[in-house]
């Protein structure tokens, strides 16, 4: 399974879970397929109550704690890492989008000295990219079906993904396998992005996402995901439960934090608009 959609960021233990050894860990491993059909893998590790996701192509990692409900992402190549969690991610987003409207002000300003013709061309550039940001959300639609299937001798139910009304996924959906408590983590981690989206929509003044257009993960574990259109495929390759290590799931020893600090920087010259 991509864990692209698992954004970049990361997450920070500050404390010895004692109640580790009383859960069942449980590691699923995905295989995805490019349209090339090229392989990667892909996993998700629950232990106690973090859930770690990891991808073969990079060294790169994310930590998600439940309690704390804080997502950190470690970096080892310059041991560092990032947290966020919901109003770390308010208060960057906002800042973000007060520095944008700054920035568009300053540019307004230097649009106003531009000769007539060139102004007008970058005004015309400026609001298409304007409309482009307000436009609503696609609309998504989840189909259930009476289809089910079976992946690594799991039985799951078919789902299809439409976006605009047109199919473009479809998802076998699974219950079986996972422990009770490892699956109340992972829905708790899904739910944390759920909260980031609707978050991020809010503050960018657009529609919030439906929450009937992100359910399947409340019914179980996408175990397959294949694209209708792009060919595109996610499935599980492995399903393990044995024992995971404390330290694999810490910020390693040494590591510092990250906070990236942002720094606007008055504009000298508006850009030459294409023609």
């Amino acid at each position: 399974m991509t864990i692209k959609s698992l954004l970049n960021i990361s997450l920070l233990l500050s404390s010895t879970l004692l109640s580790c050894n009383l859960w069942a860990d449980t590691t699923l491993t995905f295989t995805d397929t490019n349209p090339k059909g090229e392989t990667r893998t892909s996993s998700i590790q629950i232990h106690g109550n973090t859930v770690r996701t990891n991808e073969s192509d990079s060294d790169i990692y994310t930590l998600f704690d439940t309690e704390k409900k804080t997502m950190y992402t470690i970096n080892p190549d310059v041991k560092q890492y990032m947290e966020a969690n919901i109003d770390t991610i308010k208060d960057s987003l906002t800042t973000a989008m007060k520095m944008q409207e700054n920035m568009k002000a300053q540019m307004k300003e230097q649009l106003s000295k531009m000769p007539e013709e060139q102004r007008k061309a970058f005004e015309q550039q400026m609001e298409a990219v304007e409309k482009q940001e307000k436009m609503p959300p696609p609309k998504v639609d989840i189909t259930p079906s009476d289809k089910t299937d079976t992946v690594q001798g799991l039985s799951c139910k078919i789902i299809t993904i439409s976006v605009n009304g047109k199919p473009i996924k479809e998802s076998c959906i699974s219950k079986d396998g996972i422990d009770e408590k490892d699956m109340s983590q992972l829905k708790s981690m899904f739910n944390f992005m759920e909260s980031v989206a609707v978050e991020t929509a809010k503050i960018r003044g657009l529609p919030a996402p439906d929450a009937e257009t992100m359910p399947s993960h409340q019914d179980g574990v996408a175990i397959r995901v294949k694209g209708l259109i792009n060919g595109v495929k996610s499935e599980l390759s492995k399903l393990s439960t044995d024992t995971l290590e404390d330290k694999d799931f810490t910020i390693p020893e040494g590591f510092t934090v990250f906070k990236p600090q942002a720094v606007q920087k008055p504009m000298t010259q508006a850009p030459t608009p294409t023609k």
